[in-house]
């Protein structure tokens, strides 16, 4: 696996399609004859005034048909410049253009004003891979505008997927000026970049360099080294059509009670996943089961879980939210304990209300209970369409469509409200949750 990769993004003139009538004032790195090298120059493109600016131009770029002249915007090689900066800095340019730099939002604006463009981003990881994704209509807007960048999705053309087209359309972001979409947090603070943030990225080129994996979460460059893709910190897309749930315990019925016995060894594996997975089945099955942490849609800050990958017969990838396995833990407790989740991942543990909420509200989800007695006697039940509501519903529990071998005695806590000890939400005469010594969605 690479530990860390190197990739660099070109501003290129499409079919060099913009000439100087001075060739001593280049309006880009087109205008510049390719026998005189890769190396920095001055271009004086359409509004920069008398002044111009110093560009890096890459005159021999492998692979790049016809031969074209290349403008270099960005290039990140070892982490030696900064990249979590404000707006001013992203604004003006920062770094060296023979090293790491970015050009600069407001020489992006002059640039692509002038003509029409083509952009190319280019990468290598330190074992030689390369990877490219090109897109045409390349336009970065004015400062009124806050940098707009807009690009032709349909153009994408590459070898490592479309990681950068998503972000067609939007604004810039800084960590001092938000202009994204996502409402509940600046996109730039959380992913320690500048950038043209949506809600937030599938792409993050200018964030942290990480030197091989780390533990916080989508602010670097790179999200998992060993596949070139995976080198933009694309999310990796999935179908959620039916995404999956294990809630593996002995009964089925008062599965919080007292009552609840349950042996099940498994081997805890600590591990952290590099990418920006949703839930277990965005990590990879080939992975062994053990405690990951997950980002769901409106969890900023993610949360661990316990993923599943090798429950027999029912297609692994499963995310853990209870478990039962030797009475250690007490599960007889009240409301907030249960709303924010008790015990540890690796062992007993009630996930937690709210992050069941958040799970069960970005997709469709199947729940699976699975049992073995001491006497090794397996059994299970699997449910379709499994959510469970906001706290304001008193996170009310739905699903439907049951199959399994134990019979169904889940069904009669379809539609009712969680209760404990302390919250009724039951539709009984006196507390369930107290007569039968756990929290739960109790009906009668």
């Amino acid at each position: 696996m690479a530990s860390t990769s190197i990739f660099v993004v070109f501003l290129c003139t499409l079919n060099i399609i913009v000439y100087a009538a001075d060739n001593n004032r280049p309006l880009d790195c087109g205008d510049i004859d390719i026998k005189r090298g890769s190396s920095v120059y001055k271009i004086y493109p359409e509004g920069s005034g008398q002044a111009g600016f110093n560009v890096y131009c890459n005159m021999d770029s492998e692979n790049v048909d016809g031969g074209w002249t290349i403008n270099v915007i960005q290039r990140r090689l070892n982490g030696e410049e900064y990249f979590f900066r404000g707006w001013r800095d992203y604004k003006e340019g920062f770094g060296t253009l023979q090293g790491e730099h970015w050009l600069g939002n407001a020489k992006l604006n002059i640039l692509t004003s002038q003509a029409n463009y083509e952009l190319l981003i280019r990468m290598k990881t330190f074992e030689n891979e390369n990877g490219y994704a090109r897109y045409s209509d390349f336009k970065v807007d004015d400062e009124a505008s806050k940098f707009k960048m807009t690009l032709s999705k349909s153009s994408f053309t590459g070898n490592v997927g479309d990681s950068f087209g998503p972000h067609s359309g939007f604004k810039f972001s800084t960590k001092d000026q938000d202009n994204d979409v996502y409402t509940p947090a600046n996109c730039a603070v959380n992913h320690k970049a500048g950038w043209w943030y949506g809600g937030c990225h599938a792409s993050n080129l200018n964030g942290l360099y990480h030197a091989g994996n780390h533990t916080s979460y989508a602010d670097g460059i790179f999200k998992n080294a060993s596949v070139l893709y995976e080198h933009i910190t694309a999310r990796k897309k999935v179908d959620r059509e039916s995404v999956k749930f294990l809630m593996p315990i002995e009964k089925h019925v008062t599965l919080n009670s007292a009552s609840v016995q349950k042996n099940i060894g498994h081997s805890i594996h600590k591990s952290v996943f590099q990418r920006s997975p949703l839930d277990c089945g965005d990590i990879d099955i080939e992975h062994e089961s053990g405690i990951y942490k997950i980002y769901p849609q409106g969890s900023l800050e993610g949360f661990y879980v316990y993923c599943d990958m090798d429950t027999e017969d029912l297609n692994g990838a499963w995310t853990v939210f209870q478990r039962r396995i030797n009475g250690e833990v007490d599960f007889y407790r009240e409301w907030a304990d249960y709303e924010e989740g008790f015990g540890t991942v690796k062992g007993e543990h009630w996930l937690g209300n709210d992050k069941l909420h958040i799970l069960t509200s970005q997709g469709n989800y199947e729940l699976l209970i699975s049992m073995k007695d001491f006497e090794n006697h397996n059994g299970y039940a699997k449910y379709k369409n499994f959510k469970v509501g906001d706290g304001a519903s008193k996170y009310k529990l739905t699903f439907s469509n049951f199959t399994g071998n134990v019979g169904d005695s889940f069904a009669h806590h379809n539609g009712k409200m969680f209760s404990t000890k302390d919250q009724d939400h039951d539709n009984h005469g006196s507390s369930c949750a107290t007569m039968f010594k756990g929290g739960w969605w109790y009906g009668k």
